[in-house]
């Protein structure tokens, strides 16, 4: 009598797909061809286990809630593992609020076993969540990336941005302009500020790292929230004032356009970061600008920075300018302002900023280092507000080239156009050294 042979169908296990922030490396033994050169910087993870009887499948995502319509992307995949392996997948979905979609897993027979398995598919429907460990709907929430390193939490709005606060010592990478329009105050990013008002015991502020992905605010108004009095003086209320209070922190592509604001309700102010009281906390900054309007008013103690504020520990500087206005009627310096750490460094950096009334103190570049000097190389002011770290230009001595020989003009800085505010409440657009990352900023 002849043998008769079943037909099997190739059965796998599929379990629901995560939002994930990784492009990493696949885990050992899981190879993943997608096709049409589709890519994203975060996807998702898909927990599978491969059937006994083939390591070949097909990995299909489909907007929706049905495998219906054009995939958003196709995968070809190579199981190797037995048990249950984790296949990740990019995937462009919404990094700001929940979004569905259909996976299908077509599993293929191998030529081996042609004519005694079939072929079997296998789908799931699944909604993204926040990937931050915040709940659904929670505002602001992170949906693209865990916060480590090598896949930072994705900012893509105003309200993730405020969200940042919520989670200190991660690492974020924003993806898009924000523009601020209608938002109002916005009070500076300081994780668990009020440790500072008692600065005897603790300190608050950021730690981590904040990457802008060569993106730039907009219309964005920073202005302090009174903490209570520090040092014991009431005056001391508000104590400092940007868009971070950092820790330890190292801020990269970022810029704030001529139509931002900085207002200190007292004492330090500074663009995009200070870091006040931590001896020991270290602010490291590259490929970062500043047009903003910066107003410190009459009070105990008024030093203003054009970029980098107070920063009592060490502060990396490379690679930053600084074009807005500064009114304070004590001290205003064009790229940080006071410094305490004699290891702290300044290159490649200019100011063509502006002074708005008459600072009792000014200096072009930095003001004060508390008994240090702040080593400062190839870095350059308009001459109008004159510096004693480095050289003076005249605004039009911006355009020239050559003035910056020492500057790497093939990867970070060209020759282009700077909108820079007026000591008279306007702007201008001048000839000047534009940071390149601007150019083509990062979308995932």
């Amino acid at each position: 009598m002849k043998k008769k042979w079943k037909i099997a169908m190739l059965a796998a296990a599929l379990a629901l797909p995560l939002a994930s922030g990784a492009g990493a490396a696949q885990e050992e033994g899981v190879s993943v061809q997608v096709r049409d050169g589709y890519s994203c910087a975060y996807g998702i993870d898909v927990p599978f286990t491969r059937s006994p009887r083939t390591r070949e499948y097909t990995f299909t995502v489909y907007p929706g809630e049905a495998a219906y319509g054009e995939p958003e992307v196709t995968a070809d995949v190579t199981i190797e593992p037995a048990g249950t392996s984790t296949v990740h997948l990019p995937l462009r979905y919404d990094p700001v609020a929940p979004s569905s979609w259909t996976l299908t897993v077509a599993a293929h027979v191998e030529e081996q076993r042609t004519g005694l398995d079939r072929e079997a598919s296998f789908t799931k429907t699944f909604t993204t969540r926040p990937t931050c460990g915040c709940a659904v709907g929670t505002k602001g929430a992170f949906y693209a990336g865990d916060g480590s390193g090598g896949s930072p939490f994705r900012v893509a709005t105003p309200d993730q941005l405020n969200h940042v606060r919520v989670h200190n010592e991660r690492c974020y990478r924003q993806i898009a302009d924000l523009d601020f329009a209608g938002w109002g105050d916005f009070a500076p990013i300081w994780p668990n500020a009020a440790l500072s008002a008692n600065h005897a015991v603790a300190y608050g502020g950021f730690i981590g790292t904040y990457d802008g992905g060569g993106h730039i605010l907009k219309n964005l108004h920073v202005v302090s929230a009174p903490l209570g009095p520090v040092y014991s003086l009431p005056d001391y209320d508000g104590y400092t004032t940007s868009l971070f209070v950092g820790r330890d922190m190292k801020l990269y592509n970022l810029g704030m356009d001529a139509s931002c604001t900085v207002v200190s309700k007292e004492v330090y102010i500074g663009s995009l970061v200070s870091s006040p009281g931590m001896m020991d906390s270290v602010v490291e900054i590259e490929r970062c600008y500043s047009a903003a309007a910066l107003t410190v008013p009459e009070g105990y103690t008024n030093y203003a920075g054009g970029v980098v504020g107070l920063v009592t520990g060490r502060v990396l500087m490379k690679d930053c300018f600084f074009a807005g206005s500064l009114y304070s009627p004590k001290r205003c310096s064009g790229l940080m302002d006071q410094v305490h750490d004699g290891t702290s460094s300044l290159s490649d950096s200019y100011n063509i900023g502006s002074i708005v009334g008459s600072a009792a103190s000014r200096d072009g570049l930095w003001s004060y280092a508390y008994d240090h000097t702040v080593p400062t190389a190839a870095s350059f002011s308009v001459s109008t507000w004159p510096t004693v770290h480095g050289t003076n230009l005249a605004l039009s001595g911006f355009s020239a080239p050559g003035t910056f020989s020492a500057w790497d003009f093939d990867s970070v800085w060209r020759m282009g156009e700077v909108t820079r505010r007026t000591s008279t409440g306007g702007t201008e657009t001048v000839q000047a050294p534009v940071l390149r990352v601007f150019d083509h900023p990062l979308d995932s």
